[in-house]
């Protein structure tokens, strides 16, 4: 499964007819055709977060040892639009991606999530050719204003997180338990009745010292 949702040539294929049609229909108010942009964009969404998910997931299965090495290659290797080839001594790096057929946001955004789910294990010593390639592309990428800012920041953040040793600067947040979520419902809950009862006591010890000044003969003044 993982395998068929990567290989898709298009994952928009669907949504994009959709869009055509929208764009296409003269029949609609502008609150209908308001209504429909707005559900194609929550679509959109959709669709490209079960991609990074699938993405994800396959960085997963490679940390278990589900995945070959080969494998885990050849799909940064799509993404990245280029191919790593030992021919002798050399390392040759081909660039299939072009002006014409650029790689896409999404591409991007799956790469930097693939590259920090699996950096630490697939960085080591007999891939250093191919990990050095792969950095190189990051590089260059990181550095062309033609790119959307964004992808830029989260390419420079991952040749950070390497040169870190792949230890995140800032601890990433893990799911939680069902027993942790309500721990902390319980703790928020003991903390929203001591500050009523905190605030009560404040409010009635202010109200008795305003009403003792109103009634010592001198509040009216």
């Amino acid at each position: 499964m993982c395998q068929d949702e990567f290989s898709k040539d298009d994952i928009y294929t669907a949504w994009k007819e959709k869009k055509r049609e929208l764009d296409a229909n003269k029949n609609l108010t502008e609150k209908e055709k308001k209504t429909q942009s707005e559900d194609l964009k929550m679509e959109q969404m959709k669709i490209k977060k079960h991609m990074l998910g699938n993405i994800k997931f396959i960085g997963e299965l490679y940390k278990l040892g589900m995945l070959k090495e080969n494998v885990i290659n050849h799909v940064v290797s799509s993404l990245l639009k280029i191919t790593v080839e030992r021919e002798g001594d050399q390392v040759v790096v081909k660039h299939t991606d072009t002006v014409e057929d650029p790689i896409d946001e999404e591409d991007h955004e799956s790469l930097c999530k693939l590259m920090i789910t699996i950096g630490k294990i697939i960085d080591i010593p007999k891939n250093d050719d191919r990990i050095r390639a792969y950095f190189a592309k990051f590089s260059k990428v990181s550095k062309d204003q033609a790119i959307n800012s964004r992808i830029r920041f989260m390419y420079r953040d991952l040749i950070d997180l390497r040169k870190n040793k792949w230890v995140a600067r800032r601890k990433e947040e893990t799911a939680k338990t069902i027993a942790e979520i309500r721990k902390d419902a319980e703790r928020e809950e003991q903390q929203a009745q001591q500050q009523s009862q905190q605030n009560y006591r404040n409010d009635s010890r202010g109200g008795g010292n305003s009403r003792d000044r109103n009634n010592d003969g001198r509040g009216g003044e």
